[in-house]
C-alpha cells in the first residue's frame, strides 16, 4: 500500500529540513570542487601548504612552526584558534581537511540570517539559504585556498546572532573567539562597539568598551607581541600603507578624517567592485537601521588596500563580512515585512533569489555559472601520475617543490618552495614538474632549464622520473654513487667514469633496470663523463642500441649534458652527467643487444679514436 505525499508533509519538511539539507549539499558540492582543484594541483604551497604544515607541526608538538617562513607562525598571523584543528590533523594529516573546514565555515555564515527569519516566516526562511548558496561572490571566495580568516565566519555569525537576541554573555564569548582568529579581528570587535555606541543608546558604554577592547587588542598584537615573536616589526603593516607605516598611523589618520574612506568610491574600479558584491544582494544591506556599521567600514577599508586580494572583495578577506552582511539582509526583510503588511519579506526574498540565480548564470565560477572553467576540475592521467610521484617521497626527508606539488607535501617538518632555499639549507629532495603545471614562482621554461642543469650535475641524482615529473636527491641523501664503472676513454681526453641505465615500466616511470629491454619501452642512459684536457673542437656523444651484428635499433646523439656543455667550453677536470633516451622498437626486438657509446666530431662526423667507442652493457639471448 502506498501513501501519497501530502502537502502538509512537504511543508513540514521544508520548514524543518530544507535549510540543513541545502547547507549540507553546499558543503558537499564545494568540498568536492575544492578537492578536485587540489587533485589537479591548482592549490598552492602558499597558502594551503603553509597552513597545513603549521597545523601538522603543531599536532606533533612543534607549535606554530613552519619552514616556509622565518620564525614562529604567530609572528606572521596571530591565530591561536588553529589549535582547535591540531587534534584533527593528528588523526587525518591531509591538506584536504582544511578545504573541508573552509567550506563548513562558509556554510555557517548564513545560519544567523536563517535563524532570524525562521521564527517569523518559517516557510520563507529557507529561501535566503538558497540565495546564499547561489551567490557568485560566495562561490568566488570558495575557490580560494584556506586561510585562518575563514574561521572568523562561524565566530562572527555567532556574535551577530547573539547581538540580535541580546545575549551579552554569548556575544562576548563569540567576540573573544573572533579575536583569537587573527590579529586584525580587533577591527570587527571595534565595529560591534561602534554599532552599540551609535545605534543602541541604552548600551552605549558597552559599545565604548568593545571599541576599546578591539583597538587595544589590535595595537598590542601588532605593535608589541607579534614584533617580539618575529623580526621586530609587524609584517603586514603595509596593508594600508597610504595612511602610514604602522597600525597606529592608520588609526590616527582615520580618526582625524574618517571621510577619507569614502573618497575612493568615485573611482570606476571601486564602483565596479562594489556593484559586483551588492548587485546580487539588490543593495538590501544598505537599507538597514545602523547594522551597516558592523561591516561597511571594513569594506571601505579593504577597498583602500594596495593588496589586490583585499581590494577586489572576492577573496578570503571578505569571509568575516559574510555573516554580517547576510544577517543584515535578514533584519531588513523582517522590518520590510512589517511595513508592507506581511508581503515585504516574500517580495524581497523572491527578488533576492531571482537576482542570485541571474548573477550565478553570469558570474559564478562554479559549474553552470558564466565563468566556470572546467580545467581545474578535470583530473587527467598526468595528475594521477603526479599523485603517485608525491606518494613516493619519503615522509622524513626535507623537500623543495613547485607550488602545486608543494601543497601535497606539506605534512613534513622541512619544506620549501622551489627555488626559494639557500645553499646551506638545501633540501634533501627536489620535486618538479617540467611540464610547467603550477610552476610558481618560475615560468615553465625556467623549470626546464633548471631540470637540464640538475641533470648535468652528478651531485643531483635522479630519484624518480615519469611523464614530465622528476625528483632529484642530493648525493648526501643517496649515499655512495650507484653508477656502474666502465673502462672507456677517447683520445681527445674524455673518460667515462661510470653509467646508469633505467627503463620505463608499463606506467611510463623509469626504473633502474636489471632485466632485458622490453619492446616499445624507453631506456634512460646516464653517462658520467670527465674532461681530462681542454678541447678546441665540439664533439658529440652518441648512445646506441645495436644488435651483435651491428644493426642499429635506437640512437640518441647530443653534445655533452644534452647540449648544455659543448666540449669547447668544458673545463678540464669537470665531471658531469650526460643523459640520453633511447626508445626501443615495438616489434622485432632481438633478445641479444649491445649498448654502445661513440664520440665524433660534430662538424665532420668523423669518429674519435677508438672509433668503436665502448660497450656499456650487453643483454644476451637466453
Amino acid at each position: 500500500m502506498t501513501f501519497p505525499i501530502q502537502p502538509a508533509m512537504l511543508t513540514r519538511w521544508w520548514r524543518s529540513w530544507a535549510a540543513p539539507v541545502l547547507l549540507a549539499a553546499f558543503v558537499l558540492a564545494t568540498t568536492t570542487l575544492a578537492w578536485l582543484r587540489h587533485a589537479t594541483f591548482h592549490t598552492s604551497l602558499f597558502d594551503l601548504g603553509y597552513y597545513t604544515q603549521v597545523i601538522w607541526n603543531t599536532a606533533h608538538g612543534r607549535w606554530f612552526v613552519s619552514s616556509l617562513k622565518p620564525g614562529i607562525f604567530l609572528a606572521d598571523h596571530f591565530s591561536p584558534i588553529l589549535l582547535l584543528l591540531a587534534p584533527i590533523f593528528a588523526l587525518f594529516p591531509d591538506a584536504r581537511v582544511l578545504l573541508l573546514v573552509e567550506m563548513v565555515a562558509l556554510a555557517v555564515a548564513i545560519v544567523p540570517a536563517y535563524l532570524i527569519l525562521k521564527p517569523r516566516y518559517p516557510n520563507l526562511a529557507p529561501l535566503i539559504v538558497v540565495a546564499y548558496v547561489l551567490n557568485p561572490s560566495v562561490h568566488q571566495i570558495a575557490t580560494k585556498n584556506f586561510h585562518e580568516i575563514f574561521l572568523a565566519a562561524p565566530t562572527l555569525a555567532l556574535a551577530f546572532y547573539a547581538s540580535y537576541r541580546r545575549k551579552t554573555t554569548l556575544l562576548l564569548i563569540a567576540l573573544g573567539l573572533t579575536l583569537l582568529v587573527r590579529e586584525d579581528m580587533g577591527i570587527y570587535v571595534a565595529l560591534f562597539g561602534l554599532y552599540y555606541a551609535l545605534c543602541r543608546s541604552s548600551r552605549r558604554w558597552f559599545g565604548i568598551l568593545l571599541i576599546g577592547m578591539g583597538v587595544v587588542w589590535l595595537l598590542t598584537l601588532t605593535g608589541w607581541v607579534m614584533p617580539a615573536l618575529g623580526e621586530g616589526y609587524y609584517r603586514h603593516g603595509g596593508q594600508f600603507s597610504r595612511w602610514g607605516g604602522s597600525i597606529p598611523d592608520v588609526l590616527a589618520a582615520l580618526i582625524k578624517d574618517p571621510s577619507v574612506l569614502l573618497r575612493t568610491l568615485t573611482a570606476p574600479e571601486q564602483i565596479k567592485t562594489l556593484l559586483k558584491v551588492f548587485l546580487p544582494l539588490l543593495f538590501l544591506p544598505l537599507l538597514a537601521r545602523g547594522e551597516q556599521l558592523l561591516w561597511l567600514p571594513a569594506i571601505l577599508l579593504l577597498l583602500q588596500s594596495p593588496n589586490a586580494d583585499a581590494s577586489s572583495l572576492d577573496s578570503w578577506y571578505m569571509v568575516p563580512l559574510l555573516p554580517l552582511i547576510w544577517g543584515t539582509i535578514a533584519l531588513v526583510l523582517v522590518r520590510v515585512q512589517i511595513q508592507w503588511k506581511h508581503q515585504g519579506a516574500k517580495i524581497g526574498l523572491g527578488l533576492l533569489l531571482a537576482a542570485n540565480i541571474s548573477f550565478f548564470l553570469l558570474w559564478s565560477p562554479f559549474p553552470g555559472g558564466g565563468r566556470f572553467d572546467v580545467v581545474p576540475y578535470t583530473v587527467q592521467e598526468h595528475h594521477r601520475i603526479g599523485h603517485r610521484v608525491v606518494r613516493r617521497i619519503p615522509p622524513d626527508v626535507s623537500v623543495a617543490a613547485q607550488s602545486g606539488l608543494g601543497a601535497h607535501l606539506a605534512t613534513r617538518e622541512k619544506l620549501s618552495l622551489f627555488p626559494w632555499f639557500s645553499e646551506e639549507n638545501s633540501p634533501e629532495m627536489i620535486v618538479l614538474d617540467a611540464t610547467g603545471l603550477n610552476s610558481y614562482p618560475l615560468h615553465y621554461s625556467e623549470i626546464e632549464g633548471i631540470v637540464d642543469t640538475y641533470r648535468m650535475d652528478p651531485r643531483m641524482q635522479v630519484y624518480w622520473e615519469q611523464d614530465g615529473y622528476i625528483v632529484f636527491r642530493t648525493s648526501e641523501v643517496a649515499g655512495t654513487s650507484p653508477w656502474r664503472t666502465v673502462e672507456c676513454m677517447w683520445d681527445v681526453g674524455v673518460r667515462v667514469e661510470g653509467y646508469e641505465i633505467a627503463q620505463t615500466d608499463e606506467t611510463g616511470a623509469f626504473m633502474q633496470d636489471s632485466t632485458s629491454p622490453a619492446p616499445g619501452q624507453t631506456l634512460r642512459v646516464e653517462l658520467y663523463l670527465e674532461a681530462l684536457t681542454p678541447m678546441d673542437t665540439n664533439y658529440s656523444i652518441s648512445v646506441r642500441a645495436i644488435t651483435p651484428e651491428g644493426r642499429l635499433l635506437a640512437q640518441d646523439d647530443s653534445w655533452p649534458a644534452r647540449g648544455l656543455m659543448p666540449t669547447v667550453v668544458w673545463p678540464a677536470g669537470q665531471l658531469l652527467r650526460d643523459t640520453h633516451y633511447l626508445t626501443l622498437p615495438m616489434e622485432n626486438l632481438p633478445n641479444s643487444l649491445l649498448l654502445q657509446v661513440v664520440m665524433y666530431d660534430s662538424a665532420t662526423l668523423e669518429r674519435v679514436s677508438p672509433a668503436s667507442g665502448c660497450v656499456l652493457t650487453a643483454w644476451e639471448d637466453e
